[in-house]
């Protein structure tokens, strides 16, 4: 994960500072699980990376509609790279 985003637990889910715009954003807690596991992918992951990590770790389908949401909310905002 960037420096350009600060993370912080709040209750189950997660609050994102972004750096660069100055907003912030609360995540659910299944959001947070995800932005855990992008974390640990390293910096620059790839949504591919994620995606198999997201199939292996949680043993959930990465295809369905709410996982790709919030992959592509993730996209938008600059945290995750194709």
């Amino acid at each position: 994960m960037s420096q350009r985003f600060h993370l912080r637990q709040l209750g189950d889910g997660l609050a994102v500072f972004d750096c660069s715009s100055w907003q912030t954003r609360v995540l659910p807690p299944a959001g947070a699980v995800i932005v855990e596991l992008l974390g640990e992918c390293g910096e620059g992951a790839s949504e591919r990376q994620l995606c198999e990590r997201i199939k292996s770790e949680l043993d959930v389908s990465p295809d369905t509609p709410a996982i790709q949401d919030f992959l592509r909310a993730l996209r938008e905002i600059g945290m995750l790279a194709r």
